[in-house]
């Protein structure tokens, strides 16, 4: 009787037991990531208050960038139908990634700086792994897609005091792809001929399209985040001056006016008679058609403007921030070399500081800058 007691209870905590095994027993991608979101409860608490801290509503996730009193009480006015959604992507984001992270290295309790140098390589050895499975995937979503795993799992170390592997992750800085702005990755962008014809082909369809193309010219020309296109308000445009005022994502300051052009201009001006004949009354620029709401997530205007460019107009899509980057190095290749130059772009896009716009400089190496030196030089005194 008392060898049956002993047994029962060994099977009963063994039942209870929260591992990884437990995790990957659950039925449905939903049942595995409540369970390790359980697991990860269990064991590193403060990692779960950091997951619980990035769940937030939609409604203030939309709202946060506006400083201004009138203007926030406006646009709060306009979200009162999102209070309650929440917005809990950056928080799977997460889960997905240390799933594959115990999954690589191994189920444990603590990890440590070798632990992360194997899913290091194990993320190098991810292009192989896709083109095995049949995946088609650009180097560009390639480095995308390992920068954020790295980020992800870098919090978890930091959150739970672990040390990183800081040399590995420097040396990686310098290799191909491992970055949205590194490497051949970096260089995807689109060029000023490609914008130009992507932009002549979306004014084609500007009447059965018209919000799509608004969005798309928008992007096209001034290099918008989604996060900051969903942020637009009416009174941001200003169509007879043909000026945009944009909010940077990250701080939400104002920046200086946008010159739009003609095409932008023509593309806005269209789809706001739409919207008016349609009955949005949102202060938003642009609004879901089937809520009739402003749009609530970035990566939704991303995947409607994916689908446009690659199913209506044929094109790849490269992401919005080709758009930028295309237009960050047009600006750094043709203002003056000066400082006042340089922060006059700065002040365009929202930055703080130059750091950000240097990196689109291509600075030639001293030999070529000496030589350009001494030919002018020469040339002016002969």
């Amino acid at each position: 009787m008392l060898l049956c007691r002993l047994l029962l209870s060994f099977y009963v905590e063994m039942a209870e037991k929260k591992d990884l095994y437990w995790v990957l027993e659950g039925r449905g991608e939903g049942e595995v990531y409540r369970r390790l979101e359980e697991l990860v409860e269990e064991r590193w608490p403060g990692f779960a208050r950091h997951l619980r801290g990035l769940v937030k509503d939609r409604s203030m996730y939309v709202n946060q960038l506006y400083s201004d009193y009138r203007e926030r009480r406006l646009v709060e006015r306009a979200l009162e139908e999102l209070r309650g959604l929440r917005y809990e992507k950056a928080k799977e984001a997460y889960l997905r990634a240390l799933l594959m992270f115990m999954e690589v290295v191994g189920d444990k309790s603590k990890y440590d700086e070798e632990d992360f140098e194997k899913f290091l390589d194990f993320l190098e050895e991810l292009p192989v792994r896709m083109a095995a499975e049949g995946r088609r995937v650009s180097e560009l979503e390639l480095g995308n897609t390992r920068r954020r795993l790295i980020e992800c799992i870098k919090k978890f170390y930091r959150v739970n005091g672990w040390k990183i592997p800081e040399y590995r992750l420097r040396r990686l800085q310098d290799q191909l792809a491992w970055s949205y702005n590194e490497g051949e990755s970096y260089r995807r962008v689109y060029s000023p001929e490609e914008i130009a014809e992507i932009r002549e082909l979306a004014m084609q369809h500007l009447e059965r399209y018209p919000q799509t193309v608004a969005m798309l010219m928008l992007v096209s020309d001034v290099g918008l985040r989604p996060i900051e296109l969903i942020h637009l308000l009416e009174k941001d445009v200003n169509l007879e001056k043909g000026l945009l005022v944009r909010k940077a994502a990250k701080r939400g300051t104002v920046t200086e006016p946008w010159k739009l052009h003609p095409q932008t201009v023509k593309a806005l001006e269209y789809w706001l008679q739409v919207k008016r004949r349609r009955g949005y009354r949102s202060p938003f620029l642009f609004v879901s058609p089937k809520t009739k709401k402003p749009y609530s997530r970035p990566d939704i205007v991303d995947r409607k403007l994916q689908a446009f460019v690659e199913d209506v107009l044929e094109w790849d899509w490269r992401g919005c921030y080709a758009f930028r980057r295309a237009n960050v190095t047009l600006i750094a290749e043709n203002i003056p070399p000066s400082m006042r130059a340089v922060k006059a772009a700065i002040r365009l896009f929202g930055w703080k500081t130059e750091r950000t716009f240097m990196r689109y400089v291509k600075e030639k190496a001293e030999s070529e800058i000496w030589k350009q030196i001494f030919q002018t030089l020469h040339k002016a005194k002969s």
